[in-house]
Protein backbone atom coordinates (compact mmCIF):
# COMPACT_ATOMS: atom_id res chain seq x y z
CA UNK A 1 0.00 0.00 0.00
CA UNK A 2 1.21 3.70 -0.92
CA UNK A 3 -0.52 6.82 0.29
CA UNK A 4 -2.53 8.55 -2.34
CA UNK A 5 -1.74 11.92 -0.52
CA UNK A 6 0.70 12.34 2.08
CA UNK A 7 0.34 15.67 3.62
CA UNK A 8 -0.61 17.27 7.56
CA UNK A 9 -4.40 18.13 6.59
CA UNK A 10 -7.63 16.23 6.91
CA UNK A 11 -8.03 14.84 3.30
CA UNK A 12 -11.72 13.47 3.04
CA UNK A 13 -14.70 13.21 1.21
CA UNK A 14 -13.11 11.62 -2.39
CA UNK A 15 -14.96 11.26 -5.46
CA UNK A 16 -14.22 10.21 -8.86
CA UNK A 17 -14.80 10.11 -12.17
CA UNK A 18 -13.43 8.93 -15.56
CA UNK A 19 -13.08 11.66 -18.36
CA UNK A 20 -13.76 11.75 -21.72
CA UNK A 21 -10.39 11.09 -22.45
CA UNK A 22 -10.07 7.91 -20.32
CA UNK A 23 -8.54 9.79 -17.68
CA UNK A 24 -8.95 9.54 -13.90
CA UNK A 25 -10.16 12.53 -12.12
CA UNK A 26 -10.74 12.77 -8.86
CA UNK A 27 -11.98 16.27 -6.02
CA UNK A 28 -12.04 16.01 -2.59
CA UNK A 29 -12.29 18.25 0.64
CA UNK A 30 -8.86 19.39 2.65
CA UNK A 31 -9.44 21.38 5.57
CA UNK A 32 -12.72 23.22 4.26
CA UNK A 33 -10.62 23.58 0.89
CA UNK A 34 -12.24 22.22 -2.89
CA UNK A 35 -9.34 19.93 -4.40
CA UNK A 36 -9.18 18.63 -8.37
CA UNK A 37 -6.74 16.42 -9.75
CA UNK A 38 -6.39 14.72 -13.06
CA UNK A 39 -4.05 12.02 -13.85
CA UNK A 40 -1.39 14.04 -15.82
CA UNK A 41 -2.04 17.44 -13.84
CA UNK A 42 -1.48 19.24 -10.79
CA UNK A 43 -3.56 19.33 -7.94
CA UNK A 44 -6.00 22.29 -8.65
CA UNK A 45 -7.64 24.27 -5.61
CA UNK A 46 -10.93 25.08 -6.80
CA UNK A 47 -12.33 26.90 -3.46
CA UNK A 48 -11.87 27.13 0.11
CA UNK A 49 -12.98 28.71 3.49
CA UNK A 50 -15.59 26.11 4.94
CA UNK A 51 -16.24 24.05 1.99
CA UNK A 52 -17.69 20.67 1.53
CA UNK A 53 -19.12 17.36 -0.57
CA UNK A 54 -17.55 17.67 -3.69
CA UNK A 55 -18.75 15.65 -7.11
CA UNK A 56 -17.56 15.38 -10.34
CA UNK A 57 -18.99 14.73 -13.21
CA UNK A 58 -17.81 14.95 -17.03
CA UNK A 59 -17.28 18.39 -17.10
CA UNK A 60 -18.69 19.89 -13.99
CA UNK A 61 -17.38 19.80 -10.74
CA UNK A 62 -19.97 20.90 -7.37
CA UNK A 63 -20.01 21.25 -4.07
CA UNK A 64 -21.29 23.18 -1.12
CA UNK A 65 -19.78 26.40 1.11
CA UNK A 66 -20.86 27.75 4.53
CA UNK A 67 -20.73 31.61 4.45
CA UNK A 68 -21.91 33.49 7.35
CA UNK A 69 -23.72 30.26 8.94
CA UNK A 70 -25.96 30.19 5.76
CA UNK A 71 -24.97 27.20 3.20
CA UNK A 72 -24.67 27.35 -0.81
CA UNK A 73 -24.04 25.20 -3.63
CA UNK A 74 -21.84 25.81 -6.47
CA UNK A 75 -19.90 24.53 -9.52
CA UNK A 76 -17.63 24.88 -12.19
CA UNK A 77 -17.98 23.78 -15.59
CA UNK A 78 -14.49 23.18 -17.81
CA UNK A 79 -14.74 24.25 -21.17
CA UNK A 80 -14.67 21.58 -23.94
CA UNK A 81 -12.73 23.95 -26.26
CA UNK A 82 -9.89 24.84 -23.94
CA UNK A 83 -10.06 22.27 -20.94
CA UNK A 84 -10.09 25.06 -18.69
CA UNK A 85 -12.10 25.39 -15.42
CA UNK A 86 -14.35 28.36 -15.35
CA UNK A 87 -14.78 30.27 -11.91
CA UNK A 88 -17.34 29.27 -9.47
CA UNK A 89 -21.05 29.66 -10.29
CA UNK A 90 -23.52 29.88 -7.46
CA UNK A 91 -26.48 27.72 -8.10
CA UNK A 92 -28.45 27.74 -4.82
CA UNK A 93 -28.78 28.33 -0.71
CA UNK A 94 -29.33 30.35 1.80
CA UNK A 95 -31.12 30.50 5.02
CA UNK A 96 -31.86 26.51 4.52
CA UNK A 97 -30.35 23.20 5.37
CA UNK A 98 -28.44 21.59 2.41
CA UNK A 99 -27.86 17.96 2.64
CA UNK A 100 -27.55 14.87 0.91
CA UNK A 101 -26.10 15.95 -2.62
CA UNK A 102 -26.39 13.31 -5.34
CA UNK A 103 -25.06 13.62 -8.75
CA UNK A 104 -26.91 11.67 -11.43
CA UNK A 105 -24.23 8.99 -12.01
CA UNK A 106 -24.25 6.73 -14.97
CA UNK A 107 -22.27 2.90 -14.84
CA UNK A 108 -22.60 2.69 -18.80
CA UNK A 109 -21.67 4.98 -21.91
CA UNK A 110 -21.97 8.57 -22.39
CA UNK A 111 -24.34 9.88 -19.81
CA UNK A 112 -26.70 12.33 -21.44
CA UNK A 113 -28.00 14.27 -18.05
CA UNK A 114 -25.61 15.16 -15.54
CA UNK A 115 -27.96 16.60 -13.15
CA UNK A 116 -27.31 17.30 -9.39
CA UNK A 117 -29.75 16.70 -6.74
CA UNK A 118 -30.09 17.21 -3.15
CA UNK A 119 -32.51 18.45 -0.38
CA UNK A 120 -33.17 21.21 1.34
CA UNK A 121 -35.10 21.82 4.37
CA UNK A 122 -36.72 25.49 4.76
CA UNK A 123 -38.88 25.67 7.90
CA UNK A 124 -40.53 22.19 8.41
CA UNK A 125 -40.21 21.26 5.03
CA UNK A 126 -38.21 19.35 3.08
CA UNK A 127 -37.79 19.94 -0.55
CA UNK A 128 -35.96 17.54 -3.00
CA UNK A 129 -34.24 19.92 -6.07
CA UNK A 130 -32.53 19.24 -9.20
CA UNK A 131 -30.00 21.36 -11.53
CA UNK A 132 -29.61 20.62 -14.88
CA UNK A 133 -26.44 22.72 -15.38
CA UNK A 134 -26.19 21.54 -19.22
CA UNK A 135 -29.52 24.05 -19.66
CA UNK A 136 -29.06 25.85 -16.52
CA UNK A 137 -32.34 25.10 -15.30
CA UNK A 138 -33.33 24.60 -11.83
CA UNK A 139 -36.49 22.52 -10.98
CA UNK A 140 -38.05 20.63 -7.74
CA UNK A 141 -39.38 17.58 -7.99
CA UNK A 142 -41.12 16.74 -4.55
CA UNK A 143 -42.54 18.35 -1.45
CA UNK A 144 -42.55 16.73 2.28
CA UNK A 145 -43.75 18.19 5.60
CA UNK A 146 -41.47 15.91 7.19
CA UNK A 147 -38.51 16.70 10.10
CA UNK A 148 -37.16 13.30 8.41
CA UNK A 149 -34.34 13.53 5.83
CA UNK A 150 -35.18 11.95 2.44
CA UNK A 151 -32.06 11.00 0.80
CA UNK A 152 -32.57 11.29 -2.47
CA UNK A 153 -30.65 8.96 -5.08
CA UNK A 154 -30.60 10.30 -8.70
CA UNK A 155 -29.36 7.82 -11.87
CA UNK A 156 -29.56 8.91 -15.16
CA UNK A 157 -29.45 6.67 -18.06
CA UNK A 158 -28.38 7.03 -21.46
CA UNK A 159 -28.76 4.23 -23.92
CA UNK A 160 -28.67 3.88 -27.80
CA UNK A 161 -31.07 1.75 -28.97
CA UNK A 162 -30.95 0.13 -32.72
CA UNK A 163 -33.90 2.75 -33.92
CA UNK A 164 -32.82 6.81 -34.45
CA UNK A 165 -32.56 8.35 -31.13
CA UNK A 166 -32.02 6.50 -27.78
CA UNK A 167 -33.51 5.98 -24.60
CA UNK A 168 -32.64 9.20 -22.57
CA UNK A 169 -33.93 9.53 -18.60
CA UNK A 170 -33.39 9.24 -15.66
CA UNK A 171 -34.89 7.08 -12.52
CA UNK A 172 -35.22 8.88 -9.02
CA UNK A 173 -35.63 7.32 -5.45
CA UNK A 174 -36.45 8.80 -1.81
CA UNK A 175 -37.26 8.07 1.46
CA UNK A 176 -40.70 9.72 3.14
CA UNK A 177 -42.69 9.32 5.88
CA UNK A 178 -45.53 10.90 4.28
CA UNK A 179 -47.94 7.50 4.63
CA UNK A 180 -46.84 7.22 8.40
CA UNK A 181 -43.84 5.35 7.86
CA UNK A 182 -40.87 5.82 6.02
CA UNK A 183 -41.23 4.18 3.19
CA UNK A 184 -39.00 3.69 -0.26
CA UNK A 185 -40.65 6.00 -3.26
CA UNK A 186 -39.59 5.78 -6.60
CA UNK A 187 -40.16 6.76 -10.54
CA UNK A 188 -42.29 4.00 -11.80
CA UNK A 189 -40.22 3.49 -15.36
CA UNK A 190 -37.30 5.17 -16.93
CA UNK A 191 -37.73 8.79 -17.17
CA UNK A 192 -40.98 8.44 -16.26
CA UNK A 193 -43.18 11.11 -14.04
CA UNK A 194 -44.72 10.43 -10.41
CA UNK A 195 -43.78 8.35 -8.01
CA UNK A 196 -44.67 4.74 -6.33
CA UNK A 197 -44.45 2.92 -2.79
CA UNK A 198 -41.61 -0.12 -3.62
CA UNK A 199 -41.34 -0.86 0.73
CA UNK A 200 -44.85 -1.27 1.71
CA UNK A 201 -42.79 -2.47 4.52
CA UNK A 202 -44.98 -0.37 7.63
CA UNK A 203 -41.54 -0.06 9.33
CA UNK A 204 -38.52 2.00 8.79
CA UNK A 205 -37.07 1.90 5.22
CA UNK A 206 -34.20 4.68 4.31
CA UNK A 207 -31.02 5.35 2.66
CA UNK A 208 -32.05 4.08 -0.66
CA UNK A 209 -29.10 4.41 -3.58
CA UNK A 210 -29.46 3.30 -7.42
CA UNK A 211 -27.04 1.85 -9.42
CA UNK A 212 -26.83 0.13 -12.84
CA UNK A 213 -24.36 -2.71 -15.03
CA UNK A 214 -24.80 -4.21 -18.30
CA UNK A 215 -25.01 -7.83 -19.47
CA UNK A 216 -25.56 -9.12 -22.51
CA UNK A 217 -28.42 -6.81 -23.87
CA UNK A 218 -29.79 -5.92 -20.94
CA UNK A 219 -29.26 -2.62 -18.96
CA UNK A 220 -30.01 -3.57 -15.09
CA UNK A 221 -31.12 -0.99 -13.01
CA UNK A 222 -31.28 -1.39 -9.00
CA UNK A 223 -32.58 0.41 -6.00
CA UNK A 224 -31.08 -0.84 -2.42
CA UNK A 225 -32.23 0.41 0.74
CA UNK A 226 -31.62 0.03 4.41
CA UNK A 227 -35.06 -1.56 6.05
CA UNK A 228 -35.70 -2.21 9.90
CA UNK A 229 -37.14 -5.93 9.97
CA UNK A 230 -37.15 -8.76 12.68
CA UNK A 231 -35.66 -5.99 15.32
CA UNK A 232 -32.37 -5.16 12.97
CA UNK A 233 -31.56 -3.64 10.17
CA UNK A 234 -31.51 -5.51 6.58
CA UNK A 235 -30.73 -4.45 2.71
CA UNK A 236 -33.22 -4.57 0.76
CA UNK A 237 -33.65 -4.38 -3.23
CA UNK A 238 -35.93 -4.13 -6.14
CA UNK A 239 -34.67 -4.09 -9.87
CA UNK A 240 -35.71 -2.95 -13.23
CA UNK A 241 -34.29 -4.31 -16.49
CA UNK A 242 -34.42 -2.44 -19.57
CA UNK A 243 -33.33 -3.99 -22.81
CA UNK A 244 -30.40 -1.81 -24.50
CA UNK A 245 -31.12 -2.56 -28.65
CA UNK A 246 -27.46 -3.87 -28.91
CA UNK A 247 -29.59 -6.80 -29.88
CA UNK A 248 -30.86 -8.14 -33.56
CA UNK A 249 -34.31 -7.41 -33.78
CA UNK A 250 -36.89 -7.86 -36.54
CA UNK A 251 -38.79 -4.58 -37.59
CA UNK A 252 -42.20 -5.77 -35.60
CA UNK A 253 -40.12 -5.94 -32.00
CA UNK A 254 -39.01 -2.26 -32.65
CA UNK A 255 -40.25 1.18 -31.14
CA UNK A 256 -38.38 4.14 -30.83
CA UNK A 257 -38.82 7.82 -29.46
CA UNK A 258 -36.97 10.74 -30.76
CA UNK A 259 -37.12 14.98 -30.20
CA UNK A 260 -35.50 17.33 -32.44
CA UNK A 261 -35.13 19.94 -32.17
CA UNK A 262 -34.10 19.17 -28.19
CA UNK A 263 -34.01 21.86 -26.56
CA UNK A 264 -36.25 24.02 -28.37
CA UNK A 265 -37.72 27.16 -28.22
CA UNK A 266 -40.83 27.57 -30.91
CA UNK A 267 -41.48 24.25 -31.99
CA UNK A 268 -40.43 20.47 -31.81
CA UNK A 269 -40.94 17.37 -33.71
CA UNK A 270 -41.50 14.02 -31.96
CA UNK A 271 -40.53 10.90 -34.47
CA UNK A 272 -41.90 7.34 -32.93
CA UNK A 273 -42.20 3.85 -34.49
CA UNK A 274 -45.21 2.33 -34.40
CA UNK A 275 -44.20 -1.74 -34.33
CA UNK A 276 -47.96 -2.84 -34.23
CA UNK A 277 -51.30 -1.28 -35.59
CA UNK A 278 -53.79 -0.04 -33.32
CA UNK A 279 -54.24 2.67 -30.47
CA UNK A 280 -51.37 5.36 -30.15
CA UNK A 281 -51.24 7.79 -27.18
CA UNK A 282 -48.38 10.81 -27.28
CA UNK A 283 -48.51 12.67 -23.75
CA UNK A 284 -46.15 15.80 -22.13
CA UNK A 285 -45.77 15.98 -18.85
CA UNK A 286 -44.19 18.37 -16.47
CA UNK A 287 -41.39 17.70 -14.38
CA UNK A 288 -43.68 17.22 -11.40
CA UNK A 289 -45.76 14.81 -13.26
CA UNK A 290 -48.57 17.27 -13.92
CA UNK A 291 -50.42 16.40 -17.94
CA UNK A 292 -49.23 19.36 -19.80
CA UNK A 293 -51.23 17.98 -23.23
CA UNK A 294 -52.23 14.83 -24.77
CA UNK A 295 -51.10 16.10 -28.51
CA UNK A 296 -53.11 13.86 -29.78
CA UNK A 297 -54.73 10.30 -29.24
CA UNK A 298 -54.50 8.30 -32.73
CA UNK A 299 -55.02 5.03 -34.06
CA UNK A 300 -52.08 4.13 -36.79
CA UNK A 301 -50.80 1.55 -38.78
CA UNK A 302 -46.80 0.43 -38.57
CA UNK A 303 -44.38 2.85 -39.55
CA UNK A 304 -42.77 6.24 -38.51
CA UNK A 305 -44.77 9.06 -37.32
CA UNK A 306 -44.13 12.59 -36.81
CA UNK A 307 -45.90 14.51 -34.58
CA UNK A 308 -45.40 18.44 -33.59
CA UNK A 309 -45.34 20.81 -30.42
CA UNK A 310 -45.11 23.82 -29.96
CA UNK A 311 -44.58 24.32 -26.43
CA UNK A 312 -48.31 25.27 -25.62
CA UNK A 313 -50.53 23.23 -22.70
CA UNK A 314 -54.27 21.83 -23.46
CA UNK A 315 -55.37 25.63 -23.46
CA UNK A 316 -53.12 27.21 -25.47
CA UNK A 317 -50.66 29.04 -23.10
CA UNK A 318 -47.10 28.66 -23.78
CA UNK A 319 -45.38 26.73 -20.96
CA UNK A 320 -42.30 27.84 -18.97
CA UNK A 321 -38.45 27.12 -19.34
CA UNK A 322 -37.70 23.55 -17.75
CA UNK A 323 -37.55 20.12 -18.09
CA UNK A 324 -40.63 18.10 -19.83
CA UNK A 325 -41.40 14.43 -20.17
CA UNK A 326 -43.04 12.97 -23.42
CA UNK A 327 -44.02 9.42 -22.86
CA UNK A 328 -45.33 7.37 -25.86
CA UNK A 329 -47.96 4.32 -25.16
CA UNK A 330 -48.87 2.08 -27.85
CA UNK A 331 -50.67 -1.56 -27.65
CA UNK A 332 -46.86 -3.38 -26.99
CA UNK A 333 -44.98 -1.01 -24.50
CA UNK A 334 -44.55 2.87 -23.19
CA UNK A 335 -41.65 4.48 -24.41
CA UNK A 336 -40.47 7.96 -22.69
CA UNK A 337 -38.12 10.76 -23.58
CA UNK A 338 -36.97 13.93 -21.76
CA UNK A 339 -37.69 17.27 -23.81
CA UNK A 340 -36.43 20.96 -22.77
CA UNK A 341 -38.00 24.16 -23.78
CA UNK A 342 -35.10 26.69 -23.30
Amino acid sequence: MIPLRNTAQDETNLHMDQSQEGLQEMVWEQDGRILYKRSNTDTIQFDRNDCHNPLIWKNHIFWTKNTGGNEYIYYSTRSSLSGIWGDPVYIFGGAVSLEHTSIGNDTHGDMALEDLVWEHKNSNNWRLMDFDPMNLIQYGFSDFSTSNNVYPSYLSVYILTDQPGSVDGAVRTFASDTTGNMEIWVTPVLGGVGYINISNNGSTDTHPQLFNFFQGGDNHLFDIWESWRNGHWQLWMTNMDILTGTEDRSPSEKCSLAVHPNPFRDETTIDFVQDQPGEVSLTIYNSLGNKVIMLKPMKEGTGKFSVSWDGKNENGIKMPAGIYFCILTTNSKSVQNKIVIF
